[in-house]
């Protein structure tokens, strides 16, 4: 150790004596080394160097730490939550320009220090949860998931179940309870009230700008905090035990993705950003379609229909419409069809596919209106003709107000081919309400984030 020390004492003496920041000649610089300069520029430029020339260089290494130390507190100060979590951060450079193939963060789940210690978060599938406990999650959601009294969730248990259904890979719940009640192996809850939810299924996705890839990862949604809980810290505590412990049940799939509008999450870089635009109800001016175009909707007896358009999407020779692709199983969809929940239209000249819609019961009330609201969640362009596929958009949704009149809203995000049917509308229509949204990556990085938001197609 005291050899250690002399060497390293005599390093930095040498150091010290021996090396400084470079002298510039005037003369020199001025002939040489800045010839496009004004004499003006020229003597600046040799009197910062002659200046910097008095300062050693251990005042540099110095100053380097110095700056280093203040971003890292800074970070810490700003970020608290974000700043542990495998995401990535604005502040990560390296990866967002360095990555060229997508990769898992961190290999193995970690506890932060949020993680939950006082066993109020417990996390549990949810093909375990008894129907009572089902009930108390959907009347928690109904009352506590869109945070203000205009709106109502009318999220309930056989909603729940649809999506959470139907997957190659469990579905999970975590609940948040305060006085030490949680969710117990047989799915029955003790003592203590609900302040918390979240909830995550599978999807799957594609992508194809660098190598066709496709990744399985869980969609977490349904985040909820009770509105008097403080929320914060509670959110925090929840969305990171939830992680943790759904890894730990399932480690095959360590990624997941999240949906986040309104108020984005701070200091991280989105995956997909989109807009997402409100509007009223209004009476449709329908162009007639051409005699040899039929507008078709996917049910019982021609699902096949759905076997085909995953295969147009997920196929690598086929991937170059979009460059991501998020999708759920196909026997979920199939469910979130047969259950009215997703509403699927094909048009079609013959046998050709020329366009696809899909629409999605949003599951918010509008009380003054005494309406539901219905969501335009997806579509695809197979047509150079943008006059065909805003049509068979109107016939697709006169269709769905036909056999239900509720819906008098209509939500609409600005993702993928969805812009098309945006900017045509919008010549036409006033928006009520306009909210930011994005998706983001939880523990995988893509390259070239955040990716462009019209070559992506989400069903999530």
């Amino acid at each position: 150790m005291d050899d250690i020390t002399r060497i390293f004492s005599k390093t930095v003496s040498y150091l010290y004596q021996n090396i400084t920041f470079p002298r510039v000649s005037p003369e020199y610089s001025s002939q040489r080394l800045f010839p496009p300069f004004s004499e003006i520029g020229k003597a600046v430029v040799v009197r910062i160097f002659e200046i910097l020339s008095t300062i050693h260089p251990n005042y540099y290494v110095v100053a380097f730490c110095f700056v280093w130390v203040v971003l890292f507190v800074y970070i810490k100060i700003r970020y608290p939550f974000w700043n542990t979590q495998p995401v990535v951060h604005t502040y990560d450079y390296w990866r967002r320009w360095g990555t060229r193939e997508g990769h898992i963060i961190h290999k193995l789940p970690y506890k932060s220090q949020f993680y939950d210690k006082e066993s109020k978060v417990s996390t549990i599938d949810y093909s375990r949860v008894s129907t009572p406990e089902k009930q108390q999650i959907a009347v928690f959601l109904q009352s506590h998931y869109i945070p203000t009294d205009r709106l109502l969730s009318t999220l309930s248990v056989a909603v729940l179940d649809t999506y959470m259904s139907g997957h190659n890979a469990p579905s999970f719940v975590s609940v948040h309870r305060e006085m030490d009640g949680h969710i117990i192996n047989g799915g029955h809850a003790n003592n203590g009230h609900v302040t918390g939810t979240i909830l995550s299924r599978l999807i799957h996705l594609y992508f194809s700008d660098v190598s066709p890839t496709h990744i399985e990862a869980y969609f977490t949604e349904y985040m909820c905090i009770h509105r008097e809980s403080g929320g914060g810290r509670v959110a925090e505590r929840l969305f990171q035990t939830h992680e943790y412990n759904r890894r730990i049940r399932n480690p095959l799939i360590p990624v997941s993705l999240f949906r986040k509008e309104g108020a984005l999450c701070e200091g991280v870089v989105p995956f997909i950003p989109y807009m997402v635009y409100t509007y009223y109800m209004r009476n449709l001016d329908i162009t007639p379609l051409p005699s040899s175009f039929t507008i078709s909707r996917v049910v019982k007896h021609n699902t096949d229909l759905v076997h085909d358009i995953y295969h147009l999407l997920t196929n690598p020779q086929k991937l170059s419409m979009f460059s991501v692709c998020i999708l759920p199983d196909i026997g979920n969809m199939l469910a979130l069809l047969e259950k009215r929940e997703l509403f699927l239209f094909c048009l079609k000249k013959g046998e050709h596919l020329y366009a696809i819609y899909i629409f999605r019961n949003a599951e918010i009330h509008y009380e003054e209106l005494d309406g539901d609201t219905l969501e335009f969640v997806a579509s695809i362009q197979n047509t150079d003709n943008p006059r065909i596929f805003m049509s068979g958009f109107a016939h697709s949704l006169r269709d769905i107000l036909k056999e239900n009149r509720r819906y008098k809203m209509i939500r609409m995000s600005s993702i993928g081919h969805n812009q098309l049917i945006l900017s045509k509308w919008r010549e036409y229509h006033h928006s009520v309400l306009e909210t930011h949204g994005a998706l983001y990556l939880y523990n995988y990085v893509s390259p070239k984030m955040p990716v462009d938001t019209s070559r992506c197609f989400v069903v999530a």
